[in-house]
């Protein structure tokens, strides 16, 4: 809410998730819609999201989101080594 007051005229916002609950996902779409906010005020905003190659869960939670907000998403693959620790 305080970036949303006094933000950059261009804003990147990448998620990356492995795992997340349905709480999270309840906070998750409040976050974005303040990012749709910002954007519906004419400010440049991308959301970048991650995922796991075959994690077609966290992939699709990205697009179900895209459709509740304006802002464009960009969808990145990653290989499973990139989450290991």
């Amino acid at each position: 809410t305080e970036y949303i007051k006094d933000s950059a005229d261009e804003t990147v916002v990448d998620m990356n998730f492995v795992y997340f609950n349905t709480s999270s996902a309840k906070l998750l779409l409040e976050v974005l819609r303040q990012f749709d906010s910002l954007h519906k005020l004419g400010k440049m905003v991308k959301i970048i999201w991650h995922f796991m190659v075959e994690d077609y869960d966290i992939k699709e939670a990205g697009e179900e989101y895209s459709t509740m907000i304006s802002v464009p998403f960009e969808y990145v693959e990653h290989p499973e080594e990139d989450y290991e620790s």
